[in-house]
Order: C-alpha cells, then structure tokens, then sequence
C-alpha cells in the first residue's frame, strides 16, 4: 500500500525512524530537512514475518500479530481494569504501542481500547475493535478469559508485555519485489492506488 507523508514525524509513525540498515529512512528525512513537502512510500518485502505479542489469558492466550511483516517493528502491550466494575468479567483495558527498539521507552505510535470485551456479542468486542488498529491484528481465536493484568509483581504500577522475537525481514530483495504485482497492488503498482 502507497502511504503518503507531509513530514518526517508521520513517516516515523508509520514505517519507524532512522535505522542504519535502511538508507530509504535517511534520504526521506533529508528529503524534508531540505524542504520536502510530500513523499509517497511503499514498503517492499520479501516473504518477511510479522512479530507477535502474547497476552495470557489464565491458561490460555490472545496472541497480537503486527500488521507490518519485519525484525525492527518493536510492539509493546498493557492490560489494566482501572474503572471497570467488579461484575464486569469480561471487560479490560489495553494499550498497543509501538516502540523504537525492544525494551525501549520511546514511543512512536499508541492506540488505546477502554473497556473492551472478550465476549463476541458485545458492541466493544475485542475483534471488532481491534479491526480498526493500526498496529495489530488477532492471530488466532480469541480467549473466553479476559487478558491477565500487566502490573509489575507487588505493586499497582504498570507493566508491559513486549513482543516476541519472531519476526524477521525476509530474503533480500529482488527487482521482481520493487516492481511488484498489478492484481496484488505491491511494489511500484502500488502507486496507481494514488488519486490523479
């Protein structure tokens, strides 16, 4: 998919900051830096991975996938039940951020989901909502237990669960990758997505 950016900032947002291994991000940024007003992005891969992120749901689990297939997308998660009533079984709250490196406190994106279900006749259904990220999609089925709380042991404060070390970058890049497909809309025929 073509992404259009107005400047460094919402390129950061969408495809992450500087990283030596990418000259694309250091041209974009000194595209900008030297007046650049509109840049249109395509990321390219090839058989690359999403990483994902596992919430414990008591015995079982509500795995997250990233919807940006890559060994450099950094997502980090929190679960609380602040404000929810007891009776409320089903309901949590849940952060999604994205972050620069692993374990690293610089947040690049955020999404937040309050009062979320795990039940799928609900209006705040967990699968409905996460329909709309960004960031992540439901790998997998979700749990009939709400998420497990992310508090560090001993205290209210929060915590976070970061994501696992499964996604990778793929094969090295072909001139059949960045040509792409015209059914599939990858590669420089994601650019005829663009309106005239």
């Amino acid at each position: 998919m073509a992404v259009t950016v107005h400047d460094f900032a919402a390129f950061q947002r969408t495809f992450g900051g500087l990283w030596p291994l990418s000259p694309l991000s250091f041209a974009v940024e000194q595209f900008f830096d030297h007046g650049g007003r509109c840049a249109v992005i395509v990321r390219v891969i090839n058989g690359g991975a999403p990483s994902t992120l596992t919430l414990k749901c008591g015995a079982d689990t509500l795995v997250l996938e990233s919807l940006v297939s890559g060994g450099h997308e950094f997502l980090r998660a929190s679960v609380d039940y602040d404000n929810l009533p007891p009776q409320q079984t089903d309901c949590f709250n849940l952060v999604i951020q994205r972050v620069r490196e692993h374990h690293a406190e610089h947040i690049e994106e955020q999404e937040t989901y309050r009062r979320i279900s795990t039940s799928s006749n609900t209006q705040r259904f967990v699968g409905k909502e996460l329909a709309k990220s960004a960031l992540v999609k439901i790998r997998g089925n979700v749990p009939v237990q709400r998420p497990d709380a992310t508090r560090q042991s001993g205290s209210n404060q929060v915590s976070y669960v970061h994501c696992n070390h499964d996604g990778n970058d793929g094969e090295p890049l072909s001139d059949y990758d960045l040509i792409g497909s015209v059914s599939e809309s990858t590669g420089l025929f994601a650019l005829m997505q663009l309106e005239q």
